[in-house]
């Protein structure tokens, strides 16, 4: 009798063990990551067009290849071909209405970590101003470190202040997971972009 109690006994130790270890494994794949991004334009008295898209690097899953202490230096060396996926592009913002005073426009930035771990916007910058170019002045709030377990990090090509009259510059930022175990809930980041003439 025993005997009987004790294989019993084994018996649903195991299937306890086993239960719980498939509860975990279920837990583990369904982590949700809940963040919204901005994109704010300011032009004053300046004549602007902006446009931005946001794209994801195909075949980038949950989690990147780079190890967390180099995946900064990993993520802004990433180069986009043809193979990156735009998943939003927005109507031209475009100010050529507006040559005085303040005009200015918000945008919502769709980046979802579920579908891949590395995001990039670009911000393409120019003027239709023949005889003077703008004045770019780029800040980010939000995702400056890996507390909130992603990061935002402009790219290292993002050090153009002026756009001549007719040419174009193009900002560029990585939006990434740090750590795909770990879910994100409510967090935010926003990218503002203040244009005016440039000096």
């Amino acid at each position: 009798m025993k005997r009987k109690i004790k294989v019993f006994s084994a018996i649903a130790s195991l299937c306890l063990a086993v239960a719980l270890m498939a509860f975990g494994v279920y837990a583990a794949t369904t982590v949700t990551y809940t963040i919204n991004g901005t994109v704010n334009y300011t032009a004053t008295d300046v004549l602007a067009k902006v446009e931005t898209t946001v794209e994801y690097v195909a075949g980038s899953k949950k989690g990147y290849d780079a190890e967390p202490e180099t995946g900064l230096a990993e993520v802004k060396k990433l180069s986009y071909t043809a193979s990156g996926v735009t998943v939003d592009a927005w109507q031209n913002y475009d100010s050529s209405n507006v040559a005085t005073g303040e005009d200015t426009k918000s945008n919502s930035v769709a980046v979802n970590f579920n579908n891949s771990s590395v995001w990039k916007i670009t911000i393409k910058v120019s003027t239709p101003q023949t005889q003077q170019g703008l004045t770019i002045k780029s800040t980010t709030t939000g995702g400056e470190d890996d507390t909130n377990n992603y990061i935002l990090v402009a790219s290292d090509d993002n050090t153009t202040a002026v756009t001549p009259a007719g040419v174009a510059t193009v900002l560029t930022y990585y939006v990434y997971l740090v750590d795909p175990t770990l879910a994100i809930s409510n967090q935010s980041f926003t990218i503002k972009l203040d244009l005016t003439r440039a000096a």
